[in-house]
């Protein structure tokens, strides 16, 4: 019962916010409660994203709101995770960085959970600019890329677009802007691929800002052109009022002033028909600087128009916008010889300087208050009809009077229960949020644990290999050493009997004990060659996977290609050894099984991480058969050792690839 008054207090105020869209055929769509829920649902998320998001982010995210609830009690994943998503991008917006990544969170899950690749990717992306914005770069470039992989498989350009521009983004933070360039060409590619128009804009306002700070005035005035003329094609008129911004800001930086001041001028039109208070200030101010360039030089305009903008500031409650205003006003001031009202200026940039720090801590709780501001409005009418009721009492009839009262009673009741309402769901979502916290704080709890044990088994593992390959070393020189000096005694002692009983060469008893003496000494050698591994410690992993090239080739029959790249430093010895066992190991399984004609071993090392891939042209086998043989069973438990990961690829009568991809530290 509480969710359901809960709700439709939210739908109210929702109807309340968006009903300056009447004409719009979405808010006639969201409108009409006869409606499926999945068809208003979609029309509220194109409202929202069309007319609040960037203009209106408190207004967004009270919609949402209400889109979350309205896609819950219907069961609605997919508009759950797009609700999400725009909570995560208004508190983005709003620079609240743990609330962006906890939406983004779980609009991510919920598009993996019900399986939506558009969804994944787009969330991997607002995951990155989260990023990206807080300087993270390293974090931010690997979300994109996965996004980019995740769309360029399912086809997304539009996904595959953003991403990218967003990586071109990080170069231009960096000052390259060659690479930065390269990429928004890129992105641009996928935008007109994906018919996107509002990121063909985007893409070409930027990289315009971009040739332009370059010095390539001509690109970028084409950019910033044609990013004008697509927003007027479409419609787009707050594209426009950005895109005549552009244009005007280069002109008036290459010596065009007249023509920039005509450019603002249009800003100002358009800004004024939206009511679009930004774009009026935007405008306003850029006419004021303008008119203090040198190449206009009219510092008397400069001043009327930054005191509109200043009137319209001190309106919105901006301390930012009103700072800079008071910037311009101060030096047209100096110029005009007024230094009085210069001072006060630079004075009142001072202490808005002050406050803009303490506005920001006063920003979550601004926001919370807005979801008062309707049901302040409802009491304000209410005290508006009480003062018109004591101006009319001795024009009206007491019945009249009694009516007028009845009525203020009720609105005065109807405000009470609005206020109640609000409250009962303030307090609500707060038991909810809380629920949620502690039920993520129990999931890391569990992550954290699992990650000790499997650090710890790991470690085990480790000391395991590593007390296995001393023994090696251990028995292969005991072997060599000691049994291997006594045969070749007894070998010695032989040849001493076969001098002095001449009979005896010619016995096949005799010659069938010397050939097995002499297969045995051999055989005890490579034993003991294979388990010191000599040449790996002495010379290191390429020499050793030379040698093991040369042994297992086997001219006309077996043709054994090296690759091996990266490897003039050595590794830490124990690594070594890993990584020779596991390719040991795998040419065992081909030489065993495999029948092949020709076999590939390709080990390569990057900065922090090492690559090795065997690839034969045998049999193949399934790899869809659950058994698996000693051999791949040694070579996974040795990765996983090594804190990497095997890749198995065959196919029946294919040949057979196994890639292994692990850590190093260097």
């Amino acid at each position: 019962m509480g969710k359901a008054i809960a709700l439709c207090m939210t739908l109210l105020l929702c109807n309340f916010i968006v009903r300056g869209q009447d004409g719009d055929p979405l808010k006639q769509t969201w409108s009409d409660v006869s409606l499926p829920d999945t068809v208003r649902l979609k029309a509220l998320d194109a409202l929202i994203w069309k007319y609040y998001v960037r203009n209106r982010p408190d207004s967004a995210a009270l919609l949402a709101r209400t889109q979350l609830e309205l896609a819950e009690r219907s069961g609605s994943a997919e508009f759950t995770a797009r609700a999400h998503a725009i909570l995560g991008t208004v508190a983005n917006q709003m620079g609240d960085r743990a609330n962006a990544i906890a939406h983004f969170d779980e609009s991510l899950s919920i598009a993996q959970r019900i399986g939506i690749p558009e969804g994944i990717s787009a969330e991997l992306t607002n995951l990155g600019t989260v990023y990206l914005a807080a300087g993270d770069h390293a974090r931010a470039v690997d979300l994109f890329t996965r996004s980019i992989a995740i769309s360029e498989k399912g086809g997304d350009a539009a996904s595959m677009a953003k991403a990218i521009l967003n990586i071109g983004n990080i170069f231009y933070q960096q000052e390259d802007g060659v690479a930065a360039l390269d990429y928004y060409d890129r992105s641009m590619e996928q935008a007109i691929l994906a018919g996107d128009t509002a990121m063909m804009v985007r893409v070409l306002s930027i990289s315009g800002g971009l040739l332009f700070d370059q010095g390539d005035t001509v690109s970028a005035f084409n950019r910033f052109t044609e990013s004008l003329s697509l927003n007027e094609r479409t419609g787009d008129k707050w594209g426009s009022m950005e895109a005549l911004v552009n244009l005007g800001v280069a002109k008036l930086r290459t010596g065009q002033g007249e023509e920039a001041l005509v450019l603002f001028q249009r800003t100002l039109e358009i800004a004024n028909e939206l009511n679009d208070t930004e774009g009026k200030l935007v405008a306003l101010s850029s006419m004021a600087d303008a008119n203090l360039n040198p190449a206009i030089d009219r510092p008397k305009e400069a001043v009327r128009f930054a005191e509109q903008a200043l009137r319209i500031a001190s309106d919105y409650g901006n301390a930012d916008w009103k700072r800079q205003v008071c910037m311009t006003l101060y030096q047209a001031y100096k110029i005009l010889g007024l230094p009085g009202k210069a001072l006060t200026m630079h004075e009142t940039m001072f202490l808005l300087q002050d406050s803009i720090m303490s506005m920001s801590n006063q920003r979550a709780a601004i926001r919370s208050d807005v979801r008062y501001r309707y049901e302040k409005q409802a009491f304000t009418d209410s005290l508006e009809n009480a003062h018109a009721y004591e101006q009319l009492q001795n024009a009206n009839t007491i019945e009249r009077l009694r009516a007028d009262r009845n009525l203020n009673r009720a609105l005065g009741l109807g405000g009470i229960a609005l206020l109640l309402a609000i409250i009962a769901l303030l307090l609500w979502r707060g038991l909810r949020t809380r629920d949620r916290l502690a039920k993520k704080e129990h999931e890391l709890h569990t992550k954290n644990v699992d990650q000790l044990l499997s650090q710890q088994e790991i470690k085990s593992i480790n000391a395991m290999l590593e007390g296995q390959e001393k023994e090696r070393d251990r028995v292969g020189k005991d072997l060599h050493d000691r049994l291997g000096s006594m045969l070749g005694g007894i070998k010695a002692q032989l040849g001493v009997l076969e001098d002095r009983v001449e009979q005896v060469q010619q016995d096949a008893q005799f010659k069938k004990v010397h050939r097995l003496l002499d297969e045995t000494v051999g055989e005890l050698r490579q034993i003991s060659h294979d388990m010191a591994a000599s040449t790996l410690s002495r010379f290191g992993l390429e020499k050793a996977l030379k040698d093991l090239r040369d042994t297992i080739h086997i001219s006309g029959r077996l043709s054994v290609e090296l690759n091996a790249f990266g490897l003039e430093q050595r590794l830490e010895r124990s690594v070594e050894i890993a990584v020779y066992r596991i390719i040991q190991e795998l040419v065992s399984n081909v030489l065993k099984h495999a029948k092949a004609s020709e076999l590939s071993i390709a080990v390569t090392r990057t900065p922090g991480r090492l690559s090795v891939m065997v690839t034969d042209n045998g049999i193949g086998f399934d790899t869809g058969t659950p058994k698996e043989g000693m051999g791949l069973e040694n070579v996974r438990s040795r990765s996983a050792a090594l804190g990497g990961t095997v890749q198995v690829d065959s196919t029946p009568g294919a040949g057979s690839t196994v890639s292994v991809e692990c850590p190093i530290i260097e």
